[in-house]
């Protein structure tokens, strides 16, 4: 696995499943097979938040907006296995759509609490892979 900061003019042109939220949008809008470019992410309208897959590449994209600056973090993804995604569903946001299938990550840290020599399982990442199918 590989995770990169990108700027939105280094987004693959891939064929994306996902979604993107506009700053003037209710609801998300849904992408299924469509690529996303430089042009998708305006200053106004903005992107408040962005969650991209491309199965075939096995590339999960992350883009929010903070202060008006786009954060875009590109995750290339291998071996993810079905044991370790979960999944996640807010009809509110998502009434059309299956759950969202994630990837979370985890690494081992120190905890204080237990000692220098004990490590804990923590949340560290996590990755989109599409909606459940």
């Amino acid at each position: 696995m590989n995770i990169k900061l990108i700027s939105k003019k280094d987004i693959p042109p891939f064929q994306y499943e996902g979604y993107l939220w506009y700053s003037d949008d209710k609801k998300p809008r849904i992408l299924n097979g469509a690529s996303v470019s430089e042009s998708d992410l305006e200053d106004l309208p903005f992107v408040v938040e962005g969650l991209l897959y491309a199965e075939n590449e096995q590339v999960s994209i992350r883009i929010t907006n903070i202060d008006g600056v786009y954060h875009i973090a590109k995750m290339t993804l291998s071996n993810i296995s079905k044991e370790t995604q979960r999944f996640a569903l807010d009809k509110s946001k998502f009434p059309n759509e299956t759950a969202l299938r994630i990837y979370q990550h985890y690494e081992a840290k120190a905890d204080p609490g237990l000692g220098d020599d004990w490590q804990v399982l923590q949340p560290a990442w996590f990755a989109f892979l599409g909606f459940q199918k």
